[in-house]
């Protein structure tokens, strides 16, 4: 089953809904979603351990 990941950085409303709806629709199709959301101020180095997380989870495609 593929899977969609996403990584949100900030609170920006338009963004969570936007994934809200991605993740739905993922739902409705029988794809697994994965996502995450990290604070404005996330250290580069948290973020790249994150995205490399997901590109080792065989889950995500």
């Amino acid at each position: 089953v593929p899977g969609l990941a996403v990584i949100i950085v900030g609170t920006r409303k338009d963004s969570q809904s936007y994934v809200s709806m991605k993740k739905k629709a993922c739902a409705e199709v029988g794809i697994k979603s994965f996502g995450v959301d990290l604070p404005e101020d996330v250290s580069e180095e948290e973020l790249i351990e994150k995205i490399h997380e997901f590109n080792s989870n065989p889950d995500v495609h």
